[in-house]
């Protein structure tokens, strides 16, 4: 195709010098002059030349292939590190020219060409050991001079399990959650800037492993190709990945050829620095306020939020999936339900081991996925000439001990953590809407200094459940936090946070939309009696019936201790004896204990 189309431009440049020359000559007779005796040499001389370059154009077009219809650069000239002949070059770049081409039947307009590409092992290494945002919680947590001394025990707990994974070990398990919680508490607070800028430089550091290449360069250099010819052939271009997206935004700023807004991946909050806890809803943000982290996970983006954010966030369905791991699985079968164009979907096999730290084995097992699925794979080890470039050179040698130093020196914090996480509270009664109202208020248990476990004691006044939009619950919500000492748990802190928690009732369960809380101090009455109103003799009642409270304390935690299958016996306070739990009451807790109103409505 292109050595034909090189000989139709000569031919057309050929044939429009003579038709000026024509043009010249009629000219000339027509002024009644005779042609100077030289023209016709120069006319002959001057199609001898055009002729030799137009054998010379085509045979360069046809050795380079650098043309194609349209005046587009060819797909496979631009995949130029993808091996010659190889059957995902090949279907790639047939695929691609043809919905470019307007005559072809697999023709995509472009406004519908869009592709998605994961991240971490699609087009960055995630051999540094691990992925670059696992690596980054590690080197938060143990080795910034600025941070590590104020890490939280969660944080070395989870960083442990990360270390424990890069001498060998398996992906950890609840890690996928873990980790996203641990980087939303180890960053809170910092503005959208420094988190970015931070992650820029740990970026410069050198990728372990390798020599010749920093963590941020860790690019694959066959993928940017496609990107570049995606590109080239008006496609736009999505990463959908499961790393934190203002890490990949600033890690990667200067080596990822992608705008932000189409840089899409897990999520962390994101608040005003004035908020301090207020509901979004009723906060505005001011002129002084910065964009800062507010501290809170909220969703891993793998599997099926892959398919859901590319809904809310991109709109128009793929045609193009590129991806390595069964978390890309259903990016790739519903990029391939499209039902308007034909689509593809391409997965990467980690099968090099020379050029990379590859595992056989699960590329075996991409292998057959593919075959499965109808994807297409693709072999790091036969595919590319190259993986990261010719000067980056594999090297065990280089940085790799680092993690195996740091996992010896901190893997005792894997059987303490262990227990430590075992004691997570989760409300174990009967669902209805008292599980967010629990959340709620275990949330107040990162006002103290961190615990084993923050376990809510909410003491219900009353409650409104006449609109569903906006069940009242009135109380004086306690929470209490405690460290576990054999089988008993010692309370460490704690308070009451009375006042109205506001819940919406939806098809898709019940939501906390926020909380009415009573001003301390001098304001402490008058704030009380406008929030309780009518309900404000029964919350004065209730703050001097100590006896109930501690019941229904002890009762919450012998629930809490049953449902986890925990060894604890009693609670103590400081310098009182233990109170002896009683018998577990999960089933009837919320009748037994709030019922319709609560103990102190009449």
């Amino acid at each position: 195709m292109e050595k034909k189309n090189a000989w139709k431009i000569a031919a057309i440049a050929a044939f429009a010098l003579l038709a000026v020359v024509s043009v010249l000559l009629v000219i000339a007779l027509a002024k009644g002059d005779k042609a100077p005796e030289d023209i016709p040499v120069q006319t002959t001389v001057s199609q001898t030349e055009t002729m030799a370059q137009t054998e010379e154009t085509a045979e360069t077009a046809a050795a380079d292939e650098t043309v194609s219809e349209g005046g587009r650069l060819s797909p496979r000239e631009i995949l130029a590190h993808w091996t010659d002949g190889s059957d995902a070059k090949e279907r790639l770049s047939e695929f691609l020219t043809n919905a470019a081409d307007e005559s072809s039947p697999d023709f995509i307009p472009e406004k519908d060409r869009i592709a998605v590409f994961d991240l971490d092992g699609t087009i960055l290494s995630e051999t540094n050991p691990v992925y670059f945002d696992h690596c980054l919680l590690v080197y938060r947590v143990f080795e910034d001079p600025d941070y590590k001394d104020k890490a939280s025990d969660f944080e070395k707990y989870t960083a442990a399990k990360i270390l424990q994974w890069t001498q060998g070990g398996d992906y950890p398990e609840h890690m996928d959650i873990d980790h996203g919680t641990a980087i939303a508490t180890a960053f809170a607070g910092m503005t959208v800037e420094e988190f970015e800028d931070y992650v820029y430089k740990v970026g410069q550091l050198p990728a372990p492993g390798y020599t010749g290449m920093t963590r941020a360069e860790s690019l694959y250099v066959p993928m940017l190709e496609i990107l570049d010819v995606l590109d080239e052939y008006g496609f736009t271009a999505y990463v959908v990945s499961g790393t934190d997206r203002l890490i990949m935004r600033g890690g990667l700023r200067d080596t990822l050829p992608l705008p932000e807004n189409r840089i899409i991946g897990s999520d962390e909050t994101l608040v005003a620095s004035g908020q301090n806890g207020e509901d979004g809803l009723k906060y505005q943000f001011t002129r002084e306020d910065k964009l800062i982290t507010g501290g809170e996970f909220v969703v891993k983006n793998l599997k099926m939020n892959k398919v859901s954010v590319i809904g809310q966030e991109i709109g128009i369905h793929p045609v193009l999936s590129f991806g390595n791991t069964t978390g890309d699985q259903s990016m790739a079968d519903y990029t391939l339900t499209n039902p308007n164009y034909k689509s593809m979907a391409f997965m990467l096999c980690c099968d090099d081991t020379d050029r990379e730290y590859g595992n056989p084995a699960k590329a075996d097992k991409m292998y057959a996925l593919c075959e499965e699925h109808g994807w297409v794979p693709v072999s790091m080890k036969n595919d590319w000439t190259t993986i990261y470039g010719e000067n980056v050179v594999k090297d065990p040698s280089v940085g790799l001990d680092s993690y195996k130093a740091l996992y010896e020196e901190n893997k005792h914090l894997l059987e303490e953590g262990a227990q430590s996480t075992a004691l997570d509270y989760e409300y174990p009664g009967p669902e209805l809407f008292y599980s967010v109202l629990f959340d709620h208020i275990e949330s107040f248990g990162a006002n103290y200094p961190e615990s084993d476990v923050s376990i809510p004691c909410p003491v219900i006044i009353c409650q409104d459940e006449s609109d569903p939009n906006d069940i009242k619950v009135y109380g004086n919500f306690w929470i209490f936090n405690y460290d576990l000492n054999g089988t008993i748990l010692e309370n460490t802190s704690g308070g009451s946070y009375p006042g109205c928690i506001h819940i919406r009732s939806s098809d898709t369960g019940y939501e906390v939309t926020g909380f009415d809380e009573v001003a301390s101090g001098s304001d402490h009455t008058e704030s009380a009696k406008e929030i309780f109103g009518e309900y404000y003799d029964l919350y004065s009642s209730s703050g001097n019936d100590e006896e109930t409270r501690e019941k229904l304390r002890a009762q919450i935690i012998a629930n809490y201790a049953f449902a986890e299958g925990l060894d604890i016996t009693a609670y103590q306070d400081s310098g009182w004896d233990p109170v002896t739990l009683p018998a577990q009451d999960t089933d009837d807790f919320a009748n037994n204990w709030y019922g319709n109103v609560t103990h102190y409505a009449a």
